[in-house]
């Protein structure tokens, strides 16, 4: 089921974020391309770590349907915040699971294009759905030069939310996405926390992102260092 975030989150929001640090708690010597964040837009968390976007972008909560609180509109969310932390980037395509029904949770509504067509209430009527999985094509900028169309499909496998008698609000999310032309599955943990300020519409938050590598890869990466160095 998606995350659920407090009532006064409901509607419209500019965020601005400022990176603060990253640590290596294993070390650097265990980073690899396979690591969550080591390539640009293989975590969606933070499709750039180490960059401050010069410029806000948007966020949409929407309130829940016969419940209380509010979610966030994936479809229109997550293409802002990954052009705004890659500018030489841009989504071409986004489609969200229509988690509001538990029949259907692994299924993918269509294709909603940046040029508006499959977007519209009558022919995508669940886009904008409660969601925990989305899908999205864009176009962006490669190591080997050129642009190519790419795509990345990220679910999000377990969360757990926290209310404090303070006001602030926390989320823990845990995510896995593949990147399909890299061939790559990457796995992390987004830790968010949210506060409202007595300055009217304003709201501080942190983001923290945790990222994984699985047992099999750190196996196989060390026996590849071994091979390389018998050889």
């Amino acid at each position: 089921t998606p995350a659920i975030y407090p009532s006064w989150m409901e509607g419209y929001q500019a965020i601005n974020y400022k990176f603060n640090k990253a640590s290596f708690p294993q070390g650097r010597g265990i980073l690899s391309l396979r690591t969550a964040g080591a390539g640009l837009g293989t975590c969606l968390s933070l499709p750039n770590v180490g960059y401050s976007p010069p410029a806000p972008h948007a966020m949409h909560f929407i309130k829940r349907r016969g419940g209380g609180g509010v979610y966030e509109d994936l479809a229109y969310t997550i293409p802002r915040k990954f052009e705004s932390f890659w500018p030489e980037s841009k989504v071409l395509a986004v489609r969200t699971n229509n988690n509001g029904d538990s029949n259907s949770s692994a299924l993918l509504s269509p294709k909603c294009f940046v040029t508006g067509d499959g977007c519209s209430d009558d022919v995508n009527p669940n886009l904008h759905s409660a969601a925990s999985r989305i899908a999205m094509d864009f176009e962006g900028p490669t190591r080997r030069g050129g642009r190519v169309v790419q795509s990345c499909d990220v679910t999000m496998l377990n969360h757990s939310i926290q209310n404090n008698v303070d006001g602030s609000y926390f989320t823990s999310k845990s995510y896995s996405q593949y990147n399909a032309e890299q061939e790559l599955q990457t796995f992390y943990k987004e830790i968010t926390s949210w506060e409202r300020m007595k300055k009217e519409g304003e709201i501080v938050g942190k983001i923290r992102v945790a990222a994984f590598l699985p047992y099999y890869i750190k196996e196989m990466d060390a026996n590849n260092k071994s091979n390389n160095n018998n050889g």
